[in-house]
């Protein structure tokens, strides 16, 4: 179940596609109108096609641990490919920095800065002689014969006049090598996971074991089900008089979680309820949908934007929970669903699906590291595409009106949009507020361009996307981290941000961008 009909929608067009064919064992009963047509267009007998999922599985055992070897040969895969995806991150993040350093050295004239050591020294190990004279140079100090004696014969660098240089210099070398060692030892790790992935084919394994999954799934149903013909056509009395019958016959119950409680009778219980995109869910809706499952699976994205809730019904809540010394961990004013349920059972069994395809890792990166602590996995490459992501500020002014800015949507209109080569179908216009979204629909009411706020974006992507801030200097609502981190990830290929030309406040998520972008 989800907060919303298109999510559980998803689910029912996989589960009937012709990879799983599996439509029949799914009852939509989101709403009234969902129940009606499900009753209406019940089949009165079983696919044929299940027929012929017989299989014979007799010895489980040999089964079992041949999915078991096969599921480790693929974990072992996807293990080199997330080293490799992670490895060819730190490299580009490396080269990047490594540019500026090299301007560094130019600028301040030690472009020709160069020592050899008598060891092959990990980088781990220049990191930390680094940090160790730029203490010395922090306190005023001069090396120690100490820190000689250990450079000397613990680190091989075994010229005395090495010392005579200036600490700055020290420091700036120690990077030098650091850089080198570290570009080194990347390069050579990319190398190999690239040599042992290339002699395996990762998506026919994959293939092979899904099918084979597949092949005991529909051997199971073929028992269940293959030996009648006739199916049980249920009533709309049925689904509160007979809830059991029901799920006995259609297993997976589609329904959103407002509705969780009312799909069948109010006393039906399921054995696992999934919720989707459930940092969207307030937390007495996903409270009343907990109460008729056994289990559940949450899943959601605490980075991302929560539950709506009005001002009013925020001044109430907040009257109830003050009154009734309610924890706050269940304030739903303030947490979403998802949120409630990890603060409230801190020790939840959690998993982070960590791997992220949809985004050009440009564009991902920023969230990665502002957002996500750095745990993402960017699994998409960058083949050195031009304009990836890039940033236009308009001329300094007062140019905001009533949550609108003309002077963004000329830009949007006459500079940007003829430079995208994307086509209108593939491209969206994100912007904070209402009244920015209604006159750029108004300005470009002649294309196929998808133009709507955060809020009604979220779930939703494109090739190109276009982030309008409209404010002349942001605000604490236009640099909402969730709101920020929700329109940056809607963009696959390419993210233009359009702001002022108003010099923004240096701590603002959006400044941070700028500056990452620049």
């Amino acid at each position: 179940m989800s907060n919303n009909n298109s999510a559980t929608a998803n689910v029912l067009d996989k589960l009937s596609s012709s990879q799983y064919n599996m439509g029949f064992l799914v009852a939509t009963l989101v709403n009234s109108e969902n129940k009606s047509r499900f009753i209406r267009e019940q089949e009165n007998e079983y696919p044929k096609k299940i027929q012929k999922w017989a299989s014979d599985i007799s010895d489980e055992t040999y089964f079992f641990e041949e999915v078991r070897r096969r599921s480790e040969a693929l974990n072992e895969i996807f293990n080199k490919q997330e080293r490799l995806a992670m490895a060819l991150q730190s490299l580009q993040e490396l080269e990047t920095e490594f540019q500026y350093f090299k301007q560094y050295l130019n600028e301040t004239g030690r472009g020709s800065l160069d020592h050899k050591v008598r060891r092959q020294l990990k980088p781990e190990t220049f990191l930390q002689l680094w940090k160790e004279c730029q203490n010395i140079s922090d306190t005023g100090k001069t090396p120690s014969f100490f820190f000689k004696i250990k450079c000397r014969f613990i680190y091989g660098i075994a010229e005395w006049s090495f010392y005579q240089k200036d600490m700055a210099e020290i420091i700036t070398l120690m990077q030098s090598l650091f850089y080198g060692t570290k570009r080194a030892e990347l390069i050579r790790e990319i190398e190999e996971l690239e040599k042992a992935l290339a002699g395996c084919n990762q998506k026919k394994m994959a293939e092979d074991f899904t099918e084979l999954s597949m092949r005991y799934l529909k051997a199971m149903l073929n028992k269940r089900y293959g030996k009648n013909s006739v199916r049980r056509v249920f009533s709309e009395e049925d689904l509160w008089k007979n809830p059991a019958d029901v799920q006995k016959e259609y297993p997976v119950i589609l329904s959103t979680t407002f509705s969780a409680r009312s799909s069948l009778c109010r006393d039906a219980e399921f054995d696992y309820l999934i919720m989707d995109e459930a940092s969207q869910v307030d937390v007495a809706t996903g409270a009343l949908a907990l109460s008729c499952a056994k289990n559940a699976v949450i899943v959601g994205d605490t980075k991302q934007l929560p539950n709506v809730v009005t001002e009013d019904n925020r001044v109430r809540l907040q009257s109830i929970f003050d009154s009734y010394n309610i924890s706050s961990n269940y304030n739903f004013a303030e947490k979403s669903f998802l949120q409630s349920v990890c603060d409230v059972i801190p020790n939840v069994p959690k998993t982070l699906l960590r791997e992220h395809y949809r985004c050009h890792p440009k564009i991902i990166n920023f969230c990665n590291q502002k957002f996500y602590d750095g745990n993402l996995v960017i699994m998409s490459k960058d083949t050195g595409e031009a304009n990836v992501i890039s940033v236009i500020k308009t001329v300094v002014g007062d140019h905001e009106r009533d949550r609108m800015n003309q002077r963004q949507i000329d830009v949007v209109k006459q500079e940007l949009l003829p430079s995208i080569i994307y086509s209108h179908e593939e491209i969206g216009i994100i912007a904070p507020y209402n009244n920015q979204v209604k006159a750029i629909q108004k300005a470009l009411s002649d294309t196929q361009i998808d133009i709507a706020t955060v809020h009604k974006f979220q779930g939703r992507e494109k090739d190109a996307i276009i982030i309008t801030t409209v404010d002349d200097e942001v605000t604490d609502f236009s640099d909402d981290p969730y709101l920020l981190n929700v329109a940056i990830t809607r963009a696959k290929k390419s993210l233009c941000l359009v702001v002022s030309g108003n010099e923004q406040p240096k701590d603002s998520n959006i400044g941070d961008l700028i500056n990452y972008i620049e």
